[in-house]
């Protein structure tokens, strides 16, 4: 198993093959220069993969605000069609039903684990 590690103050950076694994950091993420911050880091990574893999582990996570919502959907839509996967995992209860209120668990990838939402990309995509 290929392991990078880079640690930000919002985020862990790590990768297990081609897969960019992020554990978010920030219990409340609504503040929008923090977010603007995490996800422009997270395009940025994706901007230099030609298929980017994302793990994202929400396990630190409390709450986020629809700006956080906003950046997410962003982030799937920009690896989505370049046949990447962003897989979303440990995501607690209040922000699981934000995305069922919302029908994102319809257009997102999630997962109960980090370790499911990696197979779950291995598997889809062979080559990450």
């Amino acid at each position: 198993m290929d392991l990078m590690d880079k640690s930000l103050k919002s985020l862990r950076l790590s990768t297990v093959g081609s897969i960019h694994k992020v554990d978010l950091l920030v219990p409340h993420m609504i503040d929008e220069a923090q977010i603007r911050s995490i996800f422009g880091e997270l395009h940025a990574l994706a901007g230099k993969d030609a298929k980017p893999f994302f793990a994202i582990d929400f396990a630190g996570v409390a709450h986020m605000s629809s700006a956080a919502l906003g950046a997410l959907i962003k982030l799937d839509n920009e690896v989505r069609p370049r046949g990447g996967m962003v897989g979303l995992s440990s995501i607690n209860v209040q922000i699981l039903t934000v995305f069922r209120i919302t029908k994102l668990d319809k257009h997102l990838h999630l997962f109960a684990t980090v370790a499911e939402s990696l197979e779950a990309i291995k598997k889809a995509h062979p080559e990450a």
